[in-house]
């Protein structure tokens, strides 16, 4: 999303993906004109146990500047325990 617009907007926004994604963006913004957004999309996927390819959408309603969309597609990754070399023994040896 841009401000193409010769003043500042505001506006609302919303964001939407899959159901056991908790998903969170400011609902409100102000936009200067030639300039974008500085807002972030919340999450948390603590709970959800397979990450997959999928669709998040945020939507922009600023009124009488207009509307926007901006769809992504996300494929996190599941945060694991950090390995070390001795974790991986074939790590060590000097042919690999």
């Amino acid at each position: 999303m841009y401000n193409f617009g010769p003043a500042p907007a505001k506006g609302h926004l919303s964001v939407a993906g899959p159901k056991e994604w908790p998903l969170s963006v400011p609902t409100e913004v102000a936009v200067d004109s030639s300039a974008a957004p500085n807002s972030k999309l919340g999450y948390d996927l603590s709970a959800v146990s397979r990450l997959t390819l999928q669709t998040v959408e945020v939507r922009g309603d600023f009124g009488p500047a207009g509307k926007a969309i901006l769809s992504l597609r996300l494929l996190p990754e599941l945060r694991a325990e950090p390995k070390t070399a001795r974790d991986l023994p074939s790590a060590l040896t000097t042919d690999r």
